[in-house]
């Protein structure tokens, strides 16, 4: 089933894009391809992805594939934040991402990572 269209905002200081439900790894796919023609698009170079909504947790090898193409996506162009759904206890996606060339984090607390988001690099 897939997830699409997409909910994207511009806000002022960052690009936020919005993925709910049971979400695949073409919708994955999607969120960072819409991601990246947002951000080419308006020249913000920070990205908030709200996950929250999402219902199924990933198998292993589609964090992997996802965060080896995060990096090869953004190599360090661009800060990523991704919030995560409160059933989902590790990084493993956030650690692939960082080590393929990413600047991202991942975490539970919009407010705390919109801040790290808007820090300076």
């Amino acid at each position: 089933m897939s997830v699409a269209p997409l909910d994207t905002i511009v806000h002022p200081d960052f690009l936020e894009v919005v993925i709910s439900g049971d979400a695949s790894e073409r919708d994955w796919v999607a969120v960072q391809d819409r991601s990246a023609e947002l951000a080419d698009a308006t020249g913000k170079r920070r990205i908030y992805i709200d996950a929250a909504g999402v219902t199924n947790k990933p198998e292993s090898m589609v964090l992997y594939r996802i965060g080896v193409r995060t990096g090869r996506t953004f190599r360090g162009s661009a800060r990523i934040a991704l919030l995560q759904p409160d059933w989902n206890t590790d990084n493993f996606w956030e650690v692939v991402a960082n080590n393929s060339g990413a600047v991202a984090k991942l975490g539970a607390k919009r407010h705390e990572l919109i801040q790290w988001l808007l820090e300076d690099s």
